[in-house]
């Protein structure tokens, strides 16, 4: 499964390989801000696809019919997708400008990979509850190789383009939505039950809510620059954009595989605090280590893209180093996350994420507006995701840990994490000939140091949370 999950994500990298060398920095960047709605348009999933997220799972685990949760999910894509998708495309008709391109079969593709890809994301769920692994991998292969083709086909042709992009982006949504109603035949029933999509909305809306929010801070910073700044620093940006989450892929494998056995073994014992402390505590303990060894590799990546392929990107530097920083922050707390939804504290967690967002888009505004070096920009995401994190670790002491936050095991793993990305905050900046040599040389023998020992330590941490959840 994680070498499948490593060959899928080795196709993507030539995907946006092929992408970021055809476009320029002004189509990058609309390319992002494009795919930026897509993020938007999530709410409209009005929470079902979260209540199948968290609910599915365990109902696997205790083998009770799985169809009953699906068809209610299944029914909703069927009669009021399409609904959305018309009212979308009502804007085709007006002019719709994305930095000064004025947008019509890109923003029709764009309402069209919608339509399609709430299938695409039902059918995922269902593979990794039912962990049906094998399904799972085939799913994403079929979904990264019909993207594969048709962009390599076009990038030698010369013909790569936003419009070209968005095309093999649907031709592979639907050849992957296609393996899935084959394999998924006994989860498809038609049961528009108004009653039942309430209830499940009762439970998802909220989450949803928290998403969007959550997303509409991450993408604000890019819609700020379009407004405020030159319309190259989108695709700058944009890049940037890119190089964190490449970092984010492989956590993102390893909290996949986990995942939803994890929501499902903290739901079932969600009474329990002391088994649920020592199971989260134990598991960010080993993420710690584990994505720290990937966000050196990213940085290290990235260096390598701005030296050999991408120069005209190096102002991406400095964005990209926060980015990653941040990102390292949010990838620790996927456990705490389940444990505070499935304890019912969305609402709290909606609060703050408000108030982060309203902090984030002012910063944004500042840097855009008065200070317009774009090499600032990071700033705002890094400040929010640090945010954002501590308070998600600090509530989830207050409600499953023992005793106060100073003298407890959340307090030393935050510690630890913030050494960990200074550190990494100083090699990246050592890469860019921030330092004379003694102090890279002292970088360089930290790093290398911690590395072996995250290594080692995580190693052993997967392999015990495996078994634990297992």
């Amino acid at each position: 499964m994680f070498s499948s999950n490593v060959i899928q994500q080795g196709s993507v990298f030539l995907i946006n390989f092929f992408i970021v060398s055809s476009l320029s920095k002004t189509d990058y960047g609309t390319f992002k801000l494009l795919f930026s709605i897509l993020t938007y348009l999530t709410f409209t999933n009005l929470g079902l696809s979260q209540h199948l997220l968290f609910k599915l799972p365990k109902t696997f685990k205790l083998n009770k019919s799985a169809s009953k949760i699906t068809s209610i999910v299944h029914s909703y894509l069927i009669v009021i997708r399409p609904i959305i998708f018309l009212v979308f495309i009502l804007f085709f008709f007006k002019k719709v400008t994305i930095n000064n391109t004025t947008l019509y079969i890109e923003w029709f593709m764009v309402g069209l990979f919608f339509l399609l890809s709430g299938w695409n994301n039902l059918f995922q769920n269902i593979f990794k509850s039912a962990s049906r692994f094998d399904l799972l991998t085939n799913t994403r292969i079929i979904n990264t190789l019909f993207y594969l083709f048709p962009v390599t086909i076009f990038y030698y042709q010369g013909l790569l383009s936003i419009n070209t992009i968005l095309l093999s982006n649907v031709f592979s949504v639907f050849m992957t939505i296609s393996y899935g109603f084959v394999h998924n035949k006994n989860y498809l029933f038609f049961n528009f039950n108004i009653k039942k999509i309430a209830k499940a909305m009762k439970f998802g809306i909220p989450i949803t809510a928290n998403t969007f929010i959550f997303n509409l801070t991450i993408t604000s910073t890019l819609w700020m620059i379009s407004f405020n700044m030159d319309s190259e620093n989108t695709g700058v940006y944009g890049f940037a954009l890119l190089i964190s989450t490449i970092f984010k892929v492989f956590p993102g494998i390893i909290v996949n595989l986990i995942n939803p056995k994890s929501i499902s073994y903290i739901d079932i014992n969600i009474k329990n605090n002391n088994k649920i402390y020592d199971f989260v505590i134990s598991g960010i303990n080993t993420f710690i280590f584990t994505n720290f060894v990937f966000m050196i590799l990213a940085i290290i990546f990235f260096k390598i893209m701005i030296v050999y392929f991408f120069e005209e990107y190096n102002d991406a530097w400095l964005v990209s180093l926060c980015l990653i920083v941040g990102e390292y922050f949010l990838s620790l707390i996927s456990f705490h996350g389940n444990y505070l939804i499935l304890k019912g504290k969305i609402n709290l967690i909606i609060l703050v994420n408000i108030i982060i967002l309203a902090i984030h888009i002012s910063l944004s505004f500042i840097l855009a507006k008065f200070v317009g070096d774009i090499s600032f920009m990071g700033i705002p995401i890094m400040v929010s995701l640090i945010l954002y994190s501590l308070f998600v670790q600090y509530v989830f002491q207050y409600l499953a840990g023992k005793g106060s936050i100073l003298k407890s095991k959340t307090l030393s793993i935050i510690i630890k994490q913030s050494m960990l990305c200074i550190v990494a905050a100083l090699f990246g900046l050592m890469l860019n000939g921030f330092f004379n040599f003694n102090i890279n040389f002292i970088v360089i023998t930290s790093v290398c140091i911690i590395l072996s020992l995250s290594i080692k330590i995580s190693s052993k941490g997967i392999i015990k949370l495996n078994e634990l959840v297992n």
